[in-house]
């Protein structure tokens, strides 16, 4: 084992080590622990909950729990929606800290058992509906560790991940301690990687998490972050390193008159054992049924009319030829369309842009318009994100095809606009399923556009993709 990950996990198997982890959470994550309450409040675990309606008893899997209290506070959560029989299995290799879960109340109807051993020599005779690893994969050999833990969900079970953005406060405060070990801990950035080399299909949510010091217990409450953080060398690391710590947690913070701003930025994979294509058919339902309560109703025809080919939006109708486009274009030209919607019926500036490109082509226009039209496109588009996100949860790959089916479809417009040259369906979708397959060599996504208030739409008012 790598020299850092094994010091970590002897420091955590100690009773001084756990005393230390539990003051360090504390100052940063508060005694009411605000990683725990962000990740309910912040609709993760709601969302999650929601698959679990109708059932009488769920089976929940903490790895790495420690000394139990946050799989306890997911739980009371669960417990407070739904009437519902809870199974918690906990997994913890130090005794220590295991053996804490006594300071806790255990609810009702919540039946916990201990496991004291490391995750990877535990067998498993069940499966489960939730999977929670919460900053608990440092010490993991590798991505066969990760593997086996997504591997332990039911059908329609969840799989959670959740730690510090990479670049975040600890992260870089963890890259500083680990140097003096020339090695590093397993982190949430690995487990994304190795997600998308698999592409496994997965949810990345992003949220963080505000510590307020006061400036009387500053110098207290960084000396008990870097005890944690270094498992309890800091003082022994030389004058340079502490150095360049205590000026990299300065650089950091944020001071007012009479406290220390901290932010934490956090990251959870959420990992759903679902069909693909299930999945997408659950999508298309959802986003059909949003548009449906603003008024809009959204058809798959077999065929358009004349002059349309793919697709056509008339007053508050959308019509789209399902014969097309795969099912998750189908999606985003709904959501294109929506965001087209949004801007004509809000600003008269789309009409004059677009009055300029009309057939027949081609026409020349300079780079100044080009880039002002991909603008209006590109604006579109986040719109249509921002409904999507509205609906449902974005995994990573559909959102970064999401990205690509943008990129795709303007070229291929702009080439029939400047060439005259109009390819068949069967080309674009050709050429957009094979930019499609290199999305895990993407990380490109656009920023979605909320709108707050209804959409009142023209009479008379339609668009066409053709």
């Amino acid at each position: 084992m790598d020299p850092v990950k094994e010091t970590y996990l002897n420091f955590l198997n100690s009773d001084q080590g756990v005393e230390i982890y539990r003051k360090f959470k504390d100052i940063l994550y508060t005694k009411r622990d605000i990683l725990t309450r962000d990740f309910i409040d912040g609709e993760i675990i709601k969302k999650i909950a929601e698959n679990w309606k109708g059932k009488k008893e769920i089976y929940i899997c903490d790895i790495g729990g420690g000394d139990g209290r946050r799989a306890l506070e997911v739980i009371n959560y669960i417990q407070s929606k739904f009437r519902i029989k809870c199974h918690l299995d906990l997994i913890e290799p130090s005794k220590s800290f295991i053996s804490r879960i006594k300071d806790y109340k255990i609810p009702k109807n919540v039946v916990v058992n201990c496991i004291n051993k490391r995750f990877e020599d535990v067998k498993f005779s069940r499966r489960y509906d939730l999977v929670l690893l919460i900053h608990s994969i440092y010490t993991f050999k590798g991505n066969q560790t990760i593997e086996r833990a997504i591997s332990l969900t039911n059908k329609n079970g969840y799989t959670v991940f959740i730690g510090n953005s990479p670049d975040s406060f600890l992260a870089g405060l963890k890259k500083l301690v680990d140097r003096t070990y020339n090695s590093e801990r397993y982190e949430l950035y690995n487990v994304e990687d190795y997600l998308v080399s698999k592409r496994s299909l997965f949810v990345k949510k992003s949220f963080a998490t505000v510590c307020r010091i006061s400036k009387r217990d500053y110098r207290a409450s960084v000396d008990g972050v870097l005890d944690f953080i270094s498992m309890g060398s800091y003082q022994k690391l030389d004058g340079e390193s502490r150095s360049k710590i205590l000026d990299y947690i300065k650089s950091k913070s944020r001071r007012s008159n009479d406290e220390v701003v901290i932010k934490e930025d956090e990251v959870a994979l959420i990992i759903p054992n679902v069909d693909r294509r299930k999945l997408e058919e659950k999508m298309l339902y959802e986003l059909r049924m949003n548009l449906k309560s603003k008024g809009i109703d959204v058809l798959l025809v077999n065929k358009i009319g004349e002059g349309s080919d793919i697709a056509e939006l008339k007053n508050k109708k959308i019509k789209i030829n399902k014969n097309s486009r795969d099912k998750l274009s189908i999606l985003f030209t709904m959501a294109h369309l929506y965001g087209h919607l949004v801007q004509f019926n809000s600003s008269g500036y789309y009409q004059r842009l677009t009055k300029r490109v009309k057939p027949p082509f081609p026409l020349k226009f300079s780079d100044g318009f080009k880039q002002k039209f991909k603008e209006y496109e590109m604006e579109a588009m986040r719109i249509g994100k921002g409904l999507m996100l509205e609906s449902f949860d974005l995994d990573y790959e559909t959102d970064i095809k999401y990205y690509i089916f943008m990129e795709t479809d303007f070229k291929h417009y702009w080439n029939y606009v400047t060439t005259g040259k109009k390819g068949s369906i069967r080309d674009f979708n050709l050429l957009l399923l094979a930019n499609y397959k290199k999305w895990d060599k993407s990380k490109r996504t656009i920023d979605p556009i909320f709108l707050d208030g209804k959409i009142f739409v023209k009479k008379n008012f339609s668009f066409s993709v053709d």
